[in-house]
């Protein structure tokens, strides 16, 4: 089996951080991402995706997928932080039953 790379112009255009931000607007219907900051991040990585990858047209699709979805993700959570702001404090009545099975036992005063 032959493996067809994409060209480094069909990387850049599937993976251009404009249009994955577009798509993950439309795919989570919320138009915020929270800080901006990442955004710069998000250029580099593509970038360097674009540059540095082998893939496929499947391969290609299947990373541009896990991109947007990570950045629907992130509308999504930062949506339910600025809905919920309360949401984000943690308190001992909150604890998981989880963490409570995993406390450390408390050593029993019956002396």
């Amino acid at each position: 089996m032959v493996l067809v790379v994409v060209s480094f112009g069909d990387k850049r255009a599937a993976l251009d951080p404009d249009a994955l931000l577009s798509e993950a607007a439309r795919v989570s219907g919320v138009s915020s991402f929270g800080d901006e900051r990442f955004v710069h991040a998000l250029r580099m990585m593509t970038r360097y995706y674009a540059e540095d990858i082998q893939v496929d047209e499947t391969g290609l699709a299947r990373v541009r997928t896990t991109v947007v979805n990570q950045l629907v993700n992130r509308a999504r959570f930062e949506h339910d932080v600025q809905r919920h702001p309360r949401s984000l404090t943690r308190t001992s009545a909150t604890r998981s039953s989880s963490s409570v099975c995993h406390a450390p036992a408390r050593p029993s005063h019956t002396e």
